[in-house]
């Protein structure tokens, strides 16, 4: 982290050292190519590479909500987004928080909408390809992922949704009450959005694993414990959580800061069909890091359009 710190230095972020640790988290960029690669690679698109008795899922294999389960099809099998080799990906997991064998398998359906997603975990990867099932609507192009490591860090500013009503910049996820809300001046807002822009590779894509996630919209911790929870968002208790100090909202961050969320996958739109991500949107799975190390990892997965 030596190396950050001088960064930090360099674009004049002196206030901001002692909450380095807090802000910054290592990641693992994933960049893409057309390149065919071995079976068992990571990837994103085609077919995934998964023995014969591997059952593809379908929308009623979804944690679906009761309106979702009445509305869509639920024999509609889900599309596959892509795979994760944790073996292949470990050398570069500086934080220590992947499965080391294994991989996962990634689906979604139609759309960004939360509980329209299915992750399939693999002991071990199959030497050819799944055979295409019927009635499936999209197969993804084909894109090797070689990994990268890369520091991130949160991005700085406001968010109208759960959390952040009240008017003031936050660093979005971070959650801990010393850092949440300081306040930068507009200097530092610049230099750190800067430092930010910096770390990231030019030209990338937007696929990670693991750190800060890119998001197209707002912060999702406290989104992902309502989930988890069941708690439903209606009206009034949109408002209450809207306000940062209202005891839900407190009990919620601190969940939220105990469960440890971890950005398992994001994928970025890779492809021109639109009704898979929107206006240029973003899948994001996350686990909980005592989840995803365990030998059958846990994911919850959501979305943001552009």
């Amino acid at each position: 982290m030596n190396d950050l710190a001088v960064l930090f230095l360099q674009h004049g972020l002196e206030r901001l050292l002692p909450h380095m640790p807090t802000l910054a988290r290592p990641s693992i960029r994933l960049r893409e190519t057309e390149e065919v690669g071995r079976a068992g690679y990571s990837r994103l698109g085609g077919l995934p590479d998964a023995y014969p008795d591997f059952r593809w899922p379908r929308f009623r294999d979804c944690q679906l909500s009761a309106q979702q389960a009445e509305t869509l099809d639920l024999d509609t099998p889900l599309i596959f987004l892509g795979q994760l080799n944790w073996q292949q990906l470990k050398p570069f997991d500086t934080a220590n928080a992947l499965p080391t064998s294994g991989g996962a398998l990634f689906f979604t359906g139609l759309g960004l909408g939360a509980g329209t997603y299915f992750v399939a975990n693999l002991d071990e990867f199959a030497p050819r390809h799944f055979p295409l099932p019927e009635h499936l609507k999209y197969v993804l192009p084909r894109r090797l992922l070689y990994p990268q490591f890369e520091w991130t860090l949160p991005y700085y500013g406001f968010h109208g949704t759960i959390g952040g009503g009240d008017a003031r910049k936050c660093f979005f996820d971070t959650l801990s009450p010393g850092i949440e809300f300081l306040v930068l001046s507009d200097a530092e807002s610049k230099a750190y959005e800067q430092l930010r822009a910096n770390l990231g590779q030019a030209g990338s894509s937007r696929h990670r694993v693991l750190g800060h996630p890119d998001y197209e919209q707002n912060p999702m911790r406290l989104d992902l414990e309502c989930q988890t929870r069941g708690l439903v968002l209606n009206y009034k208790t949109y408002l209450e959580l809207y306000d940062p100090q209202a005891p839900l909202t407190r009990q919620l961050k601190q969940q939220a800061l105990d469960s440890k969320w971890r950005l398992a996958f994001q994928v970025g739109h890779f492809s021109t069909d639109e009704g898979l991500w929107g206006d240029g949107g973003t899948h994001y799975f996350w686990s909980k890091q005592e989840d995803l190390y365990s030998p059958v990892p846990r994911f919850i997965g959501s979305g943001q359009c552009g």
